[in-house]
């Protein structure tokens, strides 16, 4: 690529020359998807009790990682930037005394001593408790029932599990097989001493059944409900109930009910499960019923999917892989810069990854193991993995879109037809997103919406918050709005009412869920900045104008958090919290979040939609001037902190789910500045 002097140009080359470093043979971009920093003790753990052996190197990485991010005062968060939790500091405790530290050594000394001062392991949160429970560390008379019995029931039933969040089904399910078959670890020497140390020798004189209700302030975000310890007490006689009948019917029943909906899942994602805890849980039930079977030796071969090493130490990461999500965001940030003719065969990688990764087909016997369709869909990782998901899908139809309207200098194609993911394929996306949408015109995530907002009454975990429904969210909103737009542009003619009907819901639905101060909420990014950007190109795809009333509250809300050096940066605790609180330090993500969305506001940046339209609604030229000078100090500060090699020093954690559980996005540090770069690049080329 020839030299240039255009400084917006220098710096995106720098980036797109960094982040293509990164890319992998088959166009991807591996990354670390770790920061819930509660998985990878729960994996120590849980897979020594299983006798799965790890090599030397691996178990120094885990346990430098838990060093890495042990707080100074011997706890363990939640994740990776949070405050101390009983539940993980317990788990952490454990999982050090496994990988050879010895109880007089500062970490596990501190360790104990925080959960000492805290009132001891039985404060643990539901789950830290279950883990403590089959590892023979926890009494199962200390677990609050957890029912494969609710299985049986009509599958309209209000109380069905098929009615909950996918994430959280598939973590009861074998939860529910565990817990009603008890199974407990072999004891041994280790595990003796570990009880002995946590409890102070008082384990054989624990009252479990009050044990049940204690849980520490530091684990509880959603005090458990009135109604749900009504629901235990209920359950709890139900369990006392000595009746033939109920013990060895529908109990046996049950099981085997649940057993076939785990290998279901185990089968129809290849062994790799939903997600992290659900793999552990699966993997332990198969062990717990024949360690020489098949069956688990298949689920133990998958678990090193996912382990994630970086100059930290090693984690469990919160998926398999960040694949396809980092792959279709890395193409269009490319696209955006106008450079993209520089790095043919990286964008014709990039495009072959993601028309390799839809998912060609339903999974077998989706409607008896309670599965919406998949044909068409995009998941999170890769298509081994196989659960689509709305905004992932959107992203994929959009990438590939974009991918089809590429053509380089000499007048051809990028990506010649034969090439191209077929039209039927494409249409099958859209298909997929249709029938997703909600009768609150969002979009969810797996999963059409099953259950009122009153089902998270039942949400057991005390630790997380909206385990139970999955909702519909405004990130995936925009998602799946941005993508219908752009595919009424190539094919305008097919279903074309049905489709503007539902962005025009979806436009609605975003438009409600904006806050007085102008911004919207985020559920799944930082929070604040993350969702107004979504919101504001989504609903500018819409057919939204520039300039538009609600717009122009989303960009005095960006302006004013904007910082002195001119960055931005949110601290992870707005999304706890519910409400915007600045980073000490702006954050590269961040800051090109702001960026972006001042740009799709204001008319700098139109997003390519059926619906959009350039034309701004009536306005004051003097805000012009202001957005354009914030825009400008934003830009500056990428490119000031952007390193000599093009990337950007590790940022503040920047991801979320369930309000109380951070993730890192490795590549958002990469891929999104040069998003905001490329934008700014192309309106300055329009303007001149």
């Amino acid at each position: 690529m020839a030299k240039t002097n255009n400084k917006y140009e220098k710096a995106i080359k720098r980036g797109l020359d960094f982040l293509f470093s990164l890319q992998k043979d088959d166009g991807s971009f591996p990354a670390d998807y770790g920061g819930s920093l509660f998985l990878t003790p729960m994996y120590v753990c849980l897979t020594y009790i299983m006798g799965i052996e790890h090599d030397e190197k691996t178990k120094a990485g885990i346990k430098k990682y838990l060093l890495n991010h042990q707080r100074k005062d011997g706890s363990f968060g939640l994740h990776i930037e949070g405050e101390g939790t009983v539940f993980v500091t317990t788990l952490g405790y454990c999982a050090l005394r496994i990988l050879g530290v010895k109880p007089e050594e500062n970490s596990a000394k501190n360790a104990l001593n925080w959960i000492k001062e805290k009132g001891g392991p039985l404060g643990c949160a539901p789950w830290g408790k279950f883990v403590l429970a089959v590892m023979n560390l926890y009494s199962w008379e200390g677990i609050d029932p957890i029912l494969p019995e609710l299985w049986l029931l009509p599958a309209f039933f209000p109380f069905h599990p098929s009615k909950m969040w996918c994430h959280a089904r598939m973590v009861y399910l074998p939860m529910a097989w565990l817990y009603r078959k008890k199974v407990v670890a072999q004891g041994n020497p280790l595990i003796e001493q570990i009880r002995e140390e946590i409890y102070e020798g008082r384990y054989n004189f624990i009252d479990w059944k009050s044990a049940r209700k204690k849980i520490a302030p530091e684990d509880i975000y959603r005090p458990p409900s009135g109604l749900l310890k009504l629901t235990f007490n209920v359950l709890s006689l139900y369990e006392s109930l000595n009746i033939p009948f109920v013990k060895n019917v529908i109990k046996e029943k049950s099981l085997e009910t649940i057993l076939e909906h785990i290998r279901h899942e185990d089968e129809s994602t290849n062994y790799i499960n939903l997600g992290p805890v659900n793999k552990l849980l699966n993997t332990l039930v198969e062990w717990s019923i024949d360690s020489n079977s098949e069956r688990f030796k298949r689920a133990a071969s998958k678990l090193p999917l996912y382990l994630w090493e970086e100059k930290d130490g090693i984690r469990m990461n919160g998926y398999n892989s960040v694949q396809l999500w980092d792959t279709a965001f890395s193409f269009q940030s490319s696209v955006s810069t106008g450079m993209w003719c520089h790095y043919l065969e990286n964008i014709k990688k990039m495009y072959q990854f993601i028309k390799q990764n839809q998912v060609k087909e339903d999974v077998k016997d989706r409607e008896k193991h309670f599965r919406d369709i998949s044909k068409g869909g995009w998941p999170f990782s890769n298509l081994p993995h196989g659960w689509p998901i709305t905004d992932c899908t959107a992203e994929g139809l959009k990438s590939a879109l974009l991918a089809h309207s590429l053509i380089m200098s000499d007048g051809k194609p990028v990506i010649e037809e034969k090439e191209r993911i077929e039209e039927e394929m494409l249409k099958a996306a859209v298909e997929l997103i249709l029938k997703y949408q909600n009768e609150d015109g969002g979009w969810a995530t797996y999963e059409k919406r099953r259950a009122g907002k009153w089902l998270e009454y039942f949400n057991p975990s005390a630790i997380f918050a909206d385990i139970m429904v999955d909702y519909s969210y405004v990130e995936c909103t925009s998602s799946c709005l941005q993508g219908l737009g752009m595919f009424l542009i190539h094919y305008p003619d097919w279903k074309k009412d049905e489709i503007i009907k539902a962005i025009e819901r979806g436009k609605k639905f975003i438009l409600k869920m904006q806050r007085e101060d102008g911004s919207w909420e985020g559920s799944w990014g930082v929070c604040f900045t993350y969702a107004t950007w979504f919101a504001t190109v989504g609903l500018r795809s819409a057919g939204i104008p520039p300039w538009d009333e609600l717009l122009a509250k989303a960009v005095r809300f960006l302006i004013s958090r904007q910082n002195s050096d001119g960055g931005w940066g949110e601290h992870y605790s707005s999304c706890p919290q519910r409400k915007y609180i600045s980073h000490r330090e702006s954050q590269p993500a961040m800051t090109s979040w702001a960026i972006m969305a001042l740009m799709a506001s204001t008319g700098l940046f139109t997003p390519p939609s059926y619906l959009s339209t350039k034309i701004p609604a009536k306005h004051d030229l003097a805000d012009e001037t202001l957005v354009r000078e914030s825009i400008k100090k934003g830009i500056d500060f990428l490119i000031k902190i952007q390193k000599e090699n093009g990337d950007f020093d590790q940022s503040a954690i920047a991801g979320v789910f369930n309000k109380t559980c951070m993730i890192t996005y490795d590549n958002y540090r990469r891929y999104f500045p040069l998003w905001a770069l490329g934008l700014w690049k192309s309106s300055c080329s329009l303007e001149s």
